[in-house]
């Protein structure tokens, strides 16, 4: 229970619930709400339950108790948000709020909250908060202006669970200390919870003392009492038990009974200490004090409430293992009334599961205290885990050689689970050769180590092996125990073991050894040192050089050689030793030319080889004649080329292609041919077929040959492209070959040439232009077409600008002067943009020109186009017939074209604007306004008309019109006649100044898609096409009626769209939409006769 505080709220905060409608107390008397404050809030005390269960939908009761003498009104009540730590979503219920909001002098009301099912609620607490006057801020602590307020704190707490019998399997939460009340009875709320299965059969729940009697309480919530259905496992009860005045405790038992028969008393009695109100006291309500850590749930946050009349001082916590603070709010002093957190946390990665608590020491103003929370905790199940890695030998490999058998490799073992591992051991004995020791290792694995988790240890895993074994496989089991209770579990280190035998390995340097050249005077000769290394493990022995080969008789091993480390019957491992190896003397009767042969040294490889090993090095030297010219074929010079240097495909020499019958600069490749030799080179000739595309001059021929002159006698070779035929063009010089006489080969000697040089025709440039549409390009005002130039062929062509000009008015380029090169930028599109005013040409050209120089021209380099018009439908002339007026479907425009004889010129825009799929027009007959229909917006446009020019349009205001179509005034022009290519019908209207009023249908019938609508000369008859009849409706015209509608007559008619009479009303020229065709008939007062096609299509 709270007494009545004075708080002042300072700011807003967030609103949980909040309610405010009036209502009476629990008296019989109903007082009034009033307009202003009455009553004493600090009168108020609020009782509610301790704890109750958490997870579950429950209705809480909050009494709440006017102790005043007059009537406390205006009272609103709200959750604090800030304080809700359940997780749950906690409402009023509006009537019991509204039953509230007024009390009576030493009354009281029950304030319900609910607590949902969903999201679940879990251990925590929340405050509710009563306020009187300015409606309640959204947070305890805060209005928006200085209001008095009480509340009171409320904790949920873990479902607790039995198997007692009767009703001791029933849970009671209840305070364990309450301030008495001063001004009359204290209250005490009880909450029982059947949390036992064998609490057995019963529908009430009371409370009675020591002596079995009843006491004196309220059933608030809950569904107990006679009549009523049995108390499942999980039913929650709440009574409010009213203490006598002046008592200074509470004693009682809960009691089970069904239908007024008592089942079971409880064994136990329970007691709540009410303290003297007159008396300043501290007490503290730990919210909640019974709850569950798991994994899932690893922290806990504890309201801790002063419920008290006076202040707490000295305030203190003490967590027991393994739990720990996580954070605290708490300062040293809590004064009545006030509230604060402490959080609890429980490590749940410990393999750990218990019950351990909470102690709060504190003084309530006379005396050391202290309370406790309980906490049942459940961390993880102990896990084994232990990694092995092996250093720089993770795989754990070994291989030895007969010579050098030990290899070693450190283990460590990591402690990768989550409790404590000891007992470690290593049972290498059971793979042969293998041991461990912990030799110069600081934290060595023994029997006693006992590793952490995250701790590690190590050992050396050694291999000895002298004896040659191949790759073997094995397993090294590592057992350890685990956890509290000192589990068993095993780790293994997988080995892959070998020793290879010890052996030397020999090893020629410089292999292969070319010696200097020597001529065949059988007195020149060149030696060379050779190395040879034992570059294996084990010592050489038995070692013997020999020449071996085709020419073996001109190389030698030369013993008698003065050299430095000679090389004996051996080499140790590690070791070299030389050899001086001679190449000639030849005599005159050795052939010049390329001589070779092999040094082979056999050796044996290790003492117990049964076989030698042999290691060879090749050897070579040229032997010249004494007298033998020497043929160098120079560095091509090239001419004609556009770039590259030959050297591969991506830097082939360019040419540009040259057709059949062109003329341009040689492209020639020329080589110098020198005999750097002491003798001439007679009868020199150079024969082969050139490849493809090349041809060849200079240096003779075998029919023709040249001398080229000892020590630098030359002749120039020269290649010629022919550059008609586009694509790579490469020339192979080893398709060649030189041929010449000296004095050591009377009879001729060959030499080819060799070398690739890489060439590539490629195709002159040229500007392609194309447009879009690519022909008979005919573009409305406002319309566009495209120029799109494209560049091939070429080698680093630079930037070429293209510009395009017209002689022609309203015609806009965009990205005019657009460039091409060959490098990244091969086309470019040129726009023309056709205003919407342009006059209507044809037959206009556009120029395109290459501004560049040298400049290309493009092909093809002008390009024709028209201006024209779109989706033209209704004409008509002014009354001088000076002009034409043309309405554009197409583009809801008007064009106008100077008349002159029988020919349309200067066509431009008329200035008409606001039309909507303008279809027919007509001018009145001085030619003042200009009236046109628009088959979108179903209305007729009237415009002013000034010579050419139509302005000031605007909707004339005629209804009636479905989709019009065909207009025309009568003779007088005061009737305007449109016809409604939907409805089949003629709407006739009243002209007056700039207004078609009086709109109507005008009667006429007969009709089948009408279009277009024309007036004989007389105006007495009505001609009307009709697209979807193939007929001309004649009607009579009498004032603005059109009665009498008939056939005209006419026949040859395909889609009939236009008509139009001449000056003299004889004879009809009708439009046929479907094959392009104008008929011509003969009118004969309302009849049309001798129809027959006129002109071409």
């Amino acid at each position: 229970m709270q007494h009545g505080k004075l708080t002042t709220w300072l700011m807003l905060l967030l609103a949980v619930t909040m309610a405010g409608c009036s209502g009476s107390g629990s008296t019989s008397t109903k007082p009034t709400n009033g307009g202003g404050n009455t009553g004493n809030l600090q009168k108020l005390t609020m009782t509610a339950p301790s704890s109750l269960p958490a997870g579950v939908a429950i209705s809480v009761p909050i009494v709440v108790t006017n102790n005043d003498s007059t009537t406390v009104n205006n009272l609103n009540y709200a959750i604090d948000s800030s304080s809700n730590t359940t997780g749950g979503a906690i409402t009023f219920e509006s009537a019991s709020a509204a039953s509230c909001r007024v009390i009576a002098p030493k009354a009281s009301c029950t304030l319900m909250a609910d607590i949902a099912a969903t999201p679940a609620s879990h251990p925590g607490s929340f405050n509710v908060a009563t306020s009187q006057g300015a409606v309640a801020s959204v947070s305890k602590g805060v209005t928006a202006s200085s209001v008095l307020s009480v509340d009171v704190n409320i904790g949920l707490v873990q479902s607790a669970s039995n198997t007692s019998s009767g009703a001791d399997g029933l849970s009671l939460y209840y305070p364990s200390s309450v301030v008495g009340n001063a001004d009359g009875s204290t209250q005490v709320m009880v909450t029982a919870v059947v949390t036992s299965a064998n609490a057995g059969s019963f529908n009430t729940i009371q409370l009675v003392d020591g002596s079995g009697n009843l006491l004196n309480y309220t059933t608030l919530s809950g569904n107990s009492g006679n009549g009523m259905t049995n108390l499942a496992l999980g039913s929650v009860v709440t009574l409010l038990v009213t203490v006598p005045s002046g008592s200074s405790q509470l004693q009682f038992k809960a009691q089970t009974a069904n239908n007024g028969t008592v089942v079971s008393t409880a064994a136990n009695s329970n007691t709540v200490i009410v303290t003297d109100p007159t008396a300043t006291v501290g007490i503290v309500n730990i919210l909640p004090n019974y709850f569950n850590l798991t994994t899932s749930y690893e922290s806990q946050i504890i309201t801790v409430a002063n419920s008290g009349n006076g202040p707490i001082s000295s305030l203190s916590f003490t967590p027991s293992s393994p739990l720990t603070e996580l954070s605290n709010n708490c300062a040293a002093t809590l004064a009545a009334g006030a509230s604060c957190q402490y959080v609890i946390k429980f490590n749940k990665n410990l393999p750990q599961a218990g019950t351990s608590g909470i102690t709060v020491n504190y003084n309530n103003g006379s005396s050391a205290q202290s309370a406790t929370a309980t906490v049942n905790y459940t961390g993880i199940d102990p896990v084994a885990g232990l990694t092995i890695s092996g250093g720089n030998n993770s795989n754990f490999d070994f291989t030895t050689r007969t010579s050098t058998p030990t290899q070693s490799a450190l283990v460590t073992l990591t402690n990768t689970g989550n409790s404590n591992e000891s007992s470690f051991n290593f049972n290498s004995t059971s793979v042969p050769d293998f041991t461990t020791n912990t030799t110069g290792i600081t934290n060595a694995c023994t029997q006693a180590t006992v590793l952490a988790p995250t701790e590690s240890c190590s050992v050396n895993l050694v291999y000895t092996n002298s004896t040659a074994t191949p790759t073997t496989t094995a397993v090294v089991p590592v057992s350890y125990t685990f956890g509290q209770k000192g589990l068993t579990a095993t780790s293994n280190i997988h080995i892959t073991y070998q020793t290879i035998q010890s052996t030397a390995i020999l090893a020629i340097t410089p292999s292969p050894a070319s010696f200097t050249g020597i001529v065949n005077n059988g007195v020149d000769s060149s030696s060379q040192t050779i190395n040879i290394a034992n570059s294996g493990d084990d010592t050489a022995t038995a070692i013997t050089p020999a020449i071996s080969g085709t020419n073996l008789a001109l190389f030698s091993v030369d013993s008698t050689a003065s050299i430095a480390n000679p090389c004996g019957s051996s080499i140790l491992a590690g070791e070299s030793c030389n050899l001086s190896v001679k190449f000639g003397p030849a005599t005159s009767g050795t052939a010049a030319g390329s001589e070779s042969a092999n040094l082979d040294i056999t050796y044996t490889p290790y003492n117990s080889a049964s076989t030698p090993n042999t290691s060879s090095a090749a050897l070579s030297g040229q032997v010249s004649g004494a007298q033998s010219a020497i043929i160098e074929q120079g560095v091509a010079t090239p001419s004609g080329f556009a770039g590259g240097n030959g050297e591969s495909s991506a830097s082939a020499y360019q040419v540009q292609q040259v057709p059949v019958g062109g003329v341009s600069t040689p492209s020639t490749l020329t080589y110098s041919i020198t005999n750097t030799g002491s003798v001439p080179a007679t009868n020199f000739y150079i024969d082969g077929m050139a490849s493809q595309g090349w041809s060849y001059t200079g240096c003779g021929t075998q029919a023709i040959p040249t001398t080229l002159n000892a020590n630098g006698g030359n002749c120039m070779l020269t290649f010629t492209l022919n550059k008609a035929n586009v694509g790579a063009a490469n020339l192979d010089l080893s398709s060649l070959t030189m041929h010449w006489v000296d004095q050591d080969s009377p009879s001729g000697q060959p030499q080819a040439m060799n070398g690739m040089v890489y060439a590539n025709v490629y195709v002159a440039p040229s500007i392609a232009i194309t447009t879009n549409p690519p022909s008979n390009i005919s573009t409305v005002p406002g319309g566009s077409f495209t120029m799109t130039a494209n560049l091939t062929g070429g080698y680093n062509v630079a930037a070429q600008t293209i510009n395009a000009a017209t002689t022609a008015t309203g015609v806009i380029f965009t990205n005019n002067n657009c460039v091409l090169n060959s490098q990244n930028n091969y086309s470019c599109t040129i726009t023309a943009q056709i205003e919407s005013n342009a006059i209507l040409l044809s037959g206009q050209t556009v120029t395109l020109t290459d501004s560049t120089t040298p400049r290309m021209t493009p092909a093809p380099n002008t390009v024709t186009f028209s201006i024209v018009f779109s989706a033209p439908i209704g004409v008509a002339l002014n009354s001088t017939e000076t002009f034409a007026f043309i309405v554009n479907y197409g583009n809801s425009t008007v064009t106008q074209c100077s008349v002159s004889g029988g020919v349309l010129s200067s066509c431009t825009n008329s200035g008409a604007t606001g039309l909507s799929r303008p279809s027919g027009i007509a001018l009145n007959s001085i030619g003042a306004i200009g009236l046109v229909t628009n088959w979108t917006s179903k209305s007729v446009a009237l415009c002013s008309v000034n010579g050419g020019v139509l302005s000031n349009c605007a909707n004339s205001s005629a209804i009636a019109l479905t989709s019009p179509t065909g207009i025309t005034l009568n003779l007088d022009g005061t009737t305007a006649f449109i016809t409604n290519f939907e409805s089949a019908t003629v709407t006739k209207c009243s002209i007056s100044g700039n207004t078609l009023s009086n709109c109507a249908d005008s009667g006429a019938t007969n009709l089948a898609g009408p279009q277009a609508i024309a007036l004989n000369s007389t105006g007495t008859f009505a001609f009307i096409t009709n697209a979807f009849s193939n007929l001309v409706t004649r009607c009579s015209v009498n004032g603005d009626i059109l009665s009498n509608c008939i056939d005209s007559g006419a026949t040859v008619l395909s889609g009939p769209r236009g008509i139009s009479l001449n000056s003299a009303g004889t004879f009809a020229f009708i439009s046929n939409y479907n094959n392009g065709t104008i008929t011509q008939c003969k009118v004969n007062g309302g009849t049309l006769s001798n129809c027959a096609r006129t002109g071409t299509r």
